[in-house]
């Protein structure tokens, strides 16, 4: 007998999609989210308002539906169930209890930024991370790149240097504010760590061949076990001294094959919902 394929009426990247529309501010925000041109975005957009109730157009401008957001909802309980499915499968190889998990810069002037990015699931993946990471029990520690220049969408006084809603700190987890590329340099965060006796870091977020390389530099300088989940970063387009621009996703690779090779060890998101607490 052949069994009955089961089929949502939603495909992946339609739930993406109105997950990622309900985050983000405007069709730039969203497109620049998404890593995807504007027109393909409102065609999708388009697409998905005719084809189910979940978005609307009121006076020209797209609103989620009642039922948009109880998807939503929806698709984030399943998240959450998926995640502690995955993670209560194998014996941890990291303990949650000596580790913290960075968020770095995962900051609202990330969506304003034009230029082609690599890994648009990121975000997602850092909250599904995150979220697995708080059940465990686990410290996450959230890092926040200022600018001291008033221009800068990252200036203190700027709307977009504000966390990114659905992986932004809760409670009493600790928020680090740094103004240079590495979130050690003249920042309490190595302080934090030997206080609480963290051992090992766990880092995601932005940009990889900046922010993310320059911390795991100096994490592993200072002794401690260095991981980086690598689909849980991404970066933009690279222009060479000689104008040139490297692309987003080649350039990516790269920078991960670097930090494995120097800095510590490299892992998928799975890799981490995969442990468990011994």
């Amino acid at each position: 007998m052949t069994a009955a394929k089961t089929r949502f009426p939603l495909s992946s990247d339609q739930l993406e999609l109105l997950h990622a529309f309900e985050q983000t501010g405007s069709l730039k925000e969203l497109s620049a989210h998404l890593g995807k041109d504007q027109s393909v975005v409102s065609r999708q957009l388009q697409r998905l308002g005719e084809e189910w109730p979940v978005i609307q157009k009121v006076r020209g401008k797209w609103s989620l539906t009642p039922l948009g957001v109880k998807i939503n909802q929806m698709t984030r309980l399943f998240v959450d169930e998926y995640a502690e499915c995955l993670g209560s499968e194998l014996r941890s190889q990291i303990q949650v209890e000596t580790s913290a998990l960075l968020v770095i810069n995962a900051q609202k002037a990330l969506l304003a930024a034009t230029a082609n990015r690599s890994n648009p699931s990121a975000e997602l993946n850092i909250e599904l991370l995150l979220g697995f990471w708080r059940r465990k029990g686990g410290r996450a520690i959230h890092v926040q790149h200022l600018s001291e220049n008033p221009e800068s969408d990252f200036h203190h006084a700027s709307p977009l240097s504000q966390f990114l809603p659905n992986i932004a700190p809760r409670g009493d987890e600790v928020v680090i504010q740094k103004l240079s590329s590495s979130s050690f340099v003249k920042t309490s965060l190595e302080e934090v760590l030997r206080d609480h006796g963290l051992s090992t870091l766990v880092l995601t977020g932005f940009t990889a061949n900046d922010c993310i390389e320059a911390t795991a530099r100096d994490s592993s300088e200072r002794g401690f076990s260095t991981y980086v989940a690598g689909d849980c970063t991404a970066m933009f387009d690279f222009v060479a001294p000689d104008k040139r621009i490297h692309g987003a996703e080649k350039m990516h690779e790269l920078i991960l094959a670097n930090i494995e090779l120097r800095y510590g060890q490299v892992r998928d998101l799975s890799f981490f919902l995969r442990q468990d607490e011994t």
